[in-house]
């Protein structure tokens, strides 16, 4: 049975999405962004995150939970589908 969980995905923390921006942007990345990002409590922080959501969701389903249950919802079945 599956069960509810966030996606893998899930884990982009607003500093991620920074040093990402900052990657993206035509200045430099700053090193000490790039430090922080590396630390040891924070990379074993989203390790154990990742080993729990895999546990618990191996097929990374999660990501289209929120898909799946507008289609459920909608009533839909293969034969009332367009293609």
């Amino acid at each position: 049975m599956h069960k509810d969980v966030d996606a893998i995905e899930a884990l982009r923390s607003p500093l991620v999405i920074k040093l990402v921006q900052a990657m993206l942007g035509d200045d430099p990345v700053d090193p000490a962004l790039l430090a922080k990002v590396g630390e040891p409590e924070r990379l074993d922080a989203r390790a154990r995150t990742e080993a729990q959501l895999r546990a618990e969701d191996q097929a990374n389903l999660g990501r289209h939970q929120a898909g799946n249950s507008r289609i459920t919802a909608s009533g839909a079945t293969s034969a009332t589908s367009t293609r």
